[in-house]
C-alpha cells in the first residue's frame, strides 16, 4: 500500500523563491546548486518524463488516489517512463532548463 504522506522533493538546505498563487501554478525551490538530488514526493508511476520550452526537462509522477506530482526544469533527469519510484528516491538533478530565468525547481 502506497504512503499518503508527502515529503518535500528538496532536502534541506532550500529556500522557496516563488510561491503558489493565481499567477503562478506551482511553488519555485532553490537548493545546493547543480548537484541538488531532487526526489519523488511519494511512492507512485512515472508517466511523463520529457522537454519542452516551457517546464524544459520534467518528470510526472502519478500517486495513489489520481494525485499527480510534476518536476520542472531539471538539468538532468535519472528515471525512466513507467518507472515505479519509491518516496524519497532520486529523480533527476535540479536545473535551469525551458523558461526558467534561475535554478530551482517548480
Amino acid at each position: 500500500m502506497e504512503n499518503q504522506s508527502f515529503s518535500f522533493p528538496v532536502k534541506m538546505p532550500y529556500e522557496i523563491i516563488k510561491s503558489y498563487n493565481d499567477s503562478h501554478d506551482g511553488i519555485d525551490v532553490t537548493g545546493e546548486g547543480y548537484n541538488t538530488s531532487i526526489l519523488a514526493s511519494n511512492d507512485g508511476v512515472v508517466v511523463d518524463t520529457s522537454y519542452n520550452v516551457v517546464r524544459g526537462n520534467y518528470v510526472v509522477i502519478k500517486h495513489i488516489n489520481n494525485i499527480y506530482t510534476l518536476y520542472s526544469h531539471l538539468s538532468k533527469i535519472d528515471i525512466k517512463l513507467q518507472a515505479n519510484v519509491s518516496k524519497g528516491s532520486k529523480i533527476g538533478t535540479m536545473g535551469s532548463t525551458g523558461n526558467a530565468t534561475s535554478l530551482k525547481l517548480h
